[in-house]
């Protein structure tokens, strides 16, 4: 029964590469011990561990290893028997003799496991004496007490010997079903502490009962430092304080920390109910990502602001190069008069363009929507389109403008001054990138909720590569002769958003170009 039992044996791993196989003979030595001599009792357990080893082709090496200290932890247990009296002998003082000698057993067989274990390296001694005590010890005390039962039946009638092995049978399988759960903690706790994400364990208290390695690295404080103490506890000890841009809800927040060396540190948390109660909270360390975002959008934020200085300068440049060369030529030769007025037409011209650059970046500044101040009122839009119409026909020598809309009033909460100033804009826009003999059309459309304005007209349209930078600072096709600073859309995109509304674009090149705006007929907020 020894030698078949291995076959079966259940095997609790120690680490990646040692353990050690649990199987009954402590019942075995306290039921020989209670029907044969000592002598016999060591023969039996040294020949089956040996047949045991044999059967499963272990190395010679740990077979020799195995029935050594098997043989020499059974002596010692017979030893301490026989020097209690024997138990084959009747009464209580045998039965008392023979378990313990199985204790003795028990102890002399653990303290050589975990002295060898030491010495290959594979896990310190204390740590081999500790684990799993208290099972190891009920499973020690259920087989002296089935040995102990069997042996005391043999003695009346060997018929009871098949329950005996019944017992066993039961045992080992409840052993095997506590050997699973063993291996599969162990392999969640490997899984947890190999993670390079942190997992903690909150039970119902609120109380942290497990805190890995990776949330050891993260916040700088470890396991015996964290475990116990209210959750609660340790957000005030980390300086927890959420960010709003990453909340998605109670199982998935963002929370900024300070660790244990002063460093701020952004986390990820996923919160999930565990079915004892408690919780199990994923931290995911978002440290790195965020600070590459920054980067990226500090880069981005200088090289805007390269580009927009550049950009300024370059039209600044332009007329300040006219005006000084033609001032320059007026001050050193004598010019005739009629050259003088043409020449001083044209710096009058560069400077009202330098006056309107300087006016367009000051609207441009001013009309943030993060600070403009819109005074609301109710405004016709239909109304507002018609008048723009009617003034851009007389500014264009009358070049007739189509009108779309109904003429019941169409009515937004907006403020009238800037609205007026986007329609101006996009009109002003068709009429200049379009001929004087295409049409250019206004259409006011009504909804629900919001209202469109879109400005239609047949001109030159805009390239495919330059769509991106329409509503850019000083972007103007590139291909159009036309004057402006280029900043018009870049005011009008301002002032909508300010609204809460919507502006876009459809243009095909060659064949015209349509923008609209969309406004809410209430006030944003």
């Amino acid at each position: 029964m020894i030698a078949f039992e291995h076959r079966f044996a259940t095997r609790i791993a120690l680490d990646d590469r040692q353990g050690e196989t649990t199987t009954h003979e402590e019942a075995y030595i306290v039921f020989l011990a209670l029907l044969e001599p000592a002598p016999a009792v060591l023969a039996a357990l040294g020949l089956g561990f040996l047949l045991a080893n044999l059967l499963a082709r272990r190395t010679p090496l740990k077979v020799a290893f195995n029935v050594v200290a098997i043989v020499a932890a059974v002596a010692v247990a017979m030893l301490v028997t026989t020097a209690l009296g024997g138990a084959t002998g009747d009464g209580a003082a045998a039965a008392g003799a023979a378990v313990a000698g199985v204790a003795v057993f028990g102890v002399v067989n653990r303290a050589l496991l975990s002295g060898v274990l030491a010495l290959v390296g594979a896990a310190p001694w204390q740590r081999t004496i500790a684990d799993d005590a208290s099972g190891r010890l009920l499973l020690l005390a259920t087989n002296a007490a089935i040995g102990l039962l069997a042996g005391l039946a043999a003695r009346e009638s060997l018929a009871a010997l098949p329950l005996a092995l019944l017992a066993v049978v039961v045992l080992h399988f409840t052993l095997a079903g506590h050997g699973r759960a063993r291996a599969e903690r162990r392999k969640l706790r490997d899984i947890v502490e190999a993670s390079t994400n942190g997992i903690l364990v909150v039970d119902e208290r609120g109380d942290v009962t497990s805190w890995n390695a990776a949330c050891a690295e993260i916040t700088g404080w470890s396991a015996d430092e964290i475990c116990g103490r209210p959750l609660r506890e340790v957000r005030a000890l980390l300086d927890a304080e959420p960010y709003e841009d990453e909340q998605t809800g109670d199982d998935r927040y963002a929370t900024r920390i300070r660790t244990r060396e002063g460093d701020l540190r952004w986390l990820i948390v996923v919160r999930s109910p565990l079915p004892e109660g408690g919780d199990l909270l994923l931290v995911h360390d978002d440290t790195a990502r965020r600070t590459v975002a920054e980067l990226r959008v500090a880069q981005l934020q200088e090289r805007t602001r390269a580009d927009f200085v550049a950009a300024v300068s370059h039209e600044f440049r332009t007329p300040l190069t006219s005006i000084r060369g033609f001032t320059s030529t007026l001050l050193q030769r004598d010019v005739p008069h009629d050259e003088q007025v043409r020449y001083l037409t044209i710096v009058n011209e560069q400077a009202e363009r330098l006056g309107r650059l300087v006016d367009d970046l000051l609207d441009l500044r001013s009309v943030d929507p993060q600070t403009l101040d819109l005074l609301y009122d109710d405004v016709d839009v239909a109304a507002l389109v018609r008048d723009e119409a009617a003034a851009f026909e007389t500014e264009s020598r009358r070049r007739p403008i189509g009108i779309e809309s109904d003429a019941a009033p169409v009515v937004v909460r907006a403020d009238r001054r800037r609205i007026e100033q986007v329609v101006a804009n996009l009109l002003s826009n068709a009429l200049k990138y379009s001929d004087d003999r295409s049409p250019v059309t206004l259409k006011v459309e009504s909804g629900p909720d919001e209202v469109r304005v879109s400005v239609r007209d047949r001109g030159i349209g805009i390239a495919e590569r330059d769509r991106e930078r329409v509503f850019t600072p000083f972007f103007r096709a590139g291909e159009a002769d036309v004057a402006g600073t280029g900043l018009g859309l870049a005011i009008c995109r301002h002032i909508v958003a300010a609204h809460g509304g919507t502006i876009g674009f459809t243009s095909e090149r060659g064949v015209g170009s349509e923008f609209f705006v969309t406004l809410p007929r209430r006030e944003p907020g």
